[in-house]
């Protein structure tokens, strides 16, 4: 015993080299993963998107939960991904929910606010008119790039999974020189709860499969680290690599302050770096929508959330009347064992039975009291008013009684009230996703000349000239409103327009030029062409100098008018002195034209000429002839 050796103590407290347990890669559990050499970066980047997914198992639990709830389905399961094949029952032991007030309030609230496709405008800062008129050529660029990017295609699906989940994402982003906005599942956008505690993130990652055929053609140096990647996945993900898919996590981080060239975005694989580059924008591609947004942390609260708690209980109690449906209210017959009556004898068929004594009692018991009833109509009342929503509204109907047009329209007003503050949050969504485009687009021209963008316009698509549009940051502001301010049927803005033509708010070529019904467009250029034209004109004055005159099949009437208006906005549009003459100019040639147009037909030669006077008196005494020059007075005709 006294040649055993003790063993040698272990100093706990020395730094000690560790590894991340859920990453399949030896990278370091550390934080300054945008910091690390290109070579380990994708081992730093997986290492860390694992360990926010790892200790944000409670909430990827909820989101699953939710989801079931949408989509009537309720019960245990013990699969915690939204997304899994049908060969793997996502819903084992799970039960159809009956009555779904969540799918109820979701869809309705997403048919009422996320059908207005807010459009953005560009106001210039200054009134120089050249300024404004590139506000309005970026205006229609924006209206363009908003469009076809599937902003408003995916917004609505943007909107529901804030409503199902508590947050819905639009990704932003360039492929081949054209803007794209993607919907980003919500399971598949990572952030650090920590980091985004303010709802405010520094960084986002975004793990989404891409199929392996596509990263060959982007990335062909990159071909035997891809390949080694098609069968990487882990956990709930692995069945993905039957479907020839690799897992590619894109991630961004702002930079702390400017100019600290601590800013980054990658996107990796499970074996390499794809790409690695500085990242110096003030904004992150990933833009979240959230339906409330949240008092601290990056997530926010959805419709399910709030009613998750009343759809059990109306499941439960619903459960609860069809078993006792089943079990107690069924049809029985009480016969006496006096009244000498057979079983067999009692039937569906016509007959005859003999019976003594008491007559036999058919009876069905009820399922369950009225209260019962009584209490989950309650509930279903609660869900809807809680939202701020009537379950007639989510039934597409109206109240009785509400029949005219003015009374339909302050109802909807009121119903509305209580999605304002949604509503504006929704607009302000638009709004960041607005000024990401325009900043990408602005990125994408910067070093093309002679960019020509397609915009829609009534009818056609109209090209616009890059270098027409484009505007320094400092040079505007913008600004978001609804689509229109009339109805959404064609029914609507047609008896919404006449009203406003009667009332004498809108002049009538304005209002049908709001119209924007594609069958009416044909018309609309018919019934707007002259103002059209006298734009046309004014505009070639105001913007290149050159003149042209005012046509006299116009309606000159109309062309003084608009010219006026834009002499009034000279000084301030700071027109050119040599442009304002022109202006004057033209609108001295509309005056002729105008006179000319009005003064009475010359008579035919020999025709006597009309005289002046009262019908039915007797024409004025001829005037005497003048006298010529230095001759005395001219004697009046005897």
């Amino acid at each position: 015993m006294k040649n055993q050796r003790r063993p040698k103590p272990v100093n706990y407290t020395s730094t000690k080299k560790t590894y991340d347990n859920n990453s399949h890669s030896p990278a370091l559990a550390n934080l300054e993963w945008y910091a690390k050499d290109e070579s380990i970066l994708w081992q730093h980047v997986f290492g860390r998107v694992r360990h926010i997914k790892g200790v944000q198992i409670t909430r990827r639990y909820e989101r699953f939960m939710y989801q079931q709830a949408y989509n009537s389905r309720y019960g245990p399961s013990a699969m915690t991904s939204l997304f899994t094949p049908g060969q793997r029952n996502q819903t084992y032991g799970a039960m159809v929910i009956s009555a779904n007030v969540i799918k109820s309030c979701v869809d309705t609230v997403s048919a009422r606010i996320a059908k207005e496709k807010p459009r953005a405008f560009v106001l210039p800062r200054k009134g120089d008119y050249r300024l404004r008129k590139k506000a309005q050529n970026l205006t229609k660029v924006l209206d363009g790039a908003m469009g076809s990017s599937g902003l408003y295609t995916n917004g609505e699906d943007v909107f529901r999974d804030g409503g199902i989940y508590g947050d819905g994402y639009h990704y932003i982003h360039e492929v081949d020189g054209v803007i794209k906005c993607d919907l980003a599942k919500v399971d598949e956008v990572v952030i650090d709860e920590v980091d985004g505690m303010y709802n405010d993130p520094q960084e986002v990652h975004y793990t989404h499969p891409e199929p392996r055929r596509k990263l060959l053609k982007l990335y062909p140096e990159k071909t035997k680290e891809i390949e080694e990647a098609r069968a990487a996945w882990r956990g709930e993900m692995s069945f993905l690599g039957q479907a020839d898919l690799v897992e590619v996590i894109y991630s961004w981080r702002k930079p702390s302050a400017e100019g600290s060239g601590d800013g980054r975005r990658t996107v990796c694989v499970c074996t390499a770096t794809l790409e690695s580059e500085e990242y110096t924008k003030d904004y992150l591609p990933i833009v979240p929508w959230q339906w409330t947004v949240p008092t601290y942390g990056p997530f926010g609260d959805g419709i399910a959330k709030e009613l998750f708690g009343a759809q059990k209980c109306i499941t439960d109690i619903l459960r609860g009347i069809m078993k006792s449906i089943r079990m107690f209210a069924v049809p029985r017959i009480w016969v006496s064992k006096m009244a000498n009556v057979a079983q067999q004898t009692i039937g569906n068929e016509i007959g005859i039975n003999e019976y003594a004594g008491e007559k036999p009692i058919f009876d069905t018991p009820p399922a369950a009291p009225p209260d019962i009833y009584q209490f989950v109509q309650w509930i279903i009342d609660w869900c809807y008013k809680q939202i701020g929503q009537s379950q007639l509204s989510s039934q597409s109907e109206k109240p009785a009684g509400l029949n005219s047009g003015v009374a339909m329209r302050t109802y909807q007003d009121v119903e509305t009230q209580r999605f304002s503050i949604v509503g504006q949050r929704w607009e302000r969504h638009y709004m960041r996703c607005a000024r990401i485009i325009l900043d990408m687009m602005r990125d994408m021209y910067k070093d093309k000349k002679n960019i020509k963008v397609n915009v829609p316009g009534r009818g056609f698509l109209e090209q616009i000239d890059w270098k027409d549009a484009s505007l320094a940051e400092d040079e505007y502001d913008l600004a978001i409103y609804p689509t229109s301010i009339l109805p959404e049927t064609p029914e609507g803005r047609l008896q919404a327009v006449q009203e406003y033509v009667q009332s004498g708010f809108m002049d009538r070529e304005t209002a049908i030029s709001q119209l924007n019904i594609p069958i009416l467009y044909d018309w609309q250029s018919r019934e707007t062409a002259s103002s059209d034209a006298i734009n046309r004109q004014l505009s070639s004055i105001v913007d290149d100098g050159v003149y042209i005159k005012p046509s006299a099949i116009a309606d000159l009437k109309q062309a003084v008018k608009m010219c006026q208006d834009v002499l009034l906005r000279a000084d301030e549009d700071k027109v050119e002195p040599h442009k304002q003459d022109l202006l004057w100019r033209y609108l001295g040639d509309a005056l002729q034209q105008q006179a000319a147009g009005q003064a009475p037909p010359a008579a035919a030669p020999g025709a006597p000429s009309a005289t002046p006077g009262a019908v039915g008196q007797a024409p004025p005494p001829p005037q005497a002839p003048l006298a010529p020059a230095g001759t005395g007075p001219v004697a009046a005709p005897s």
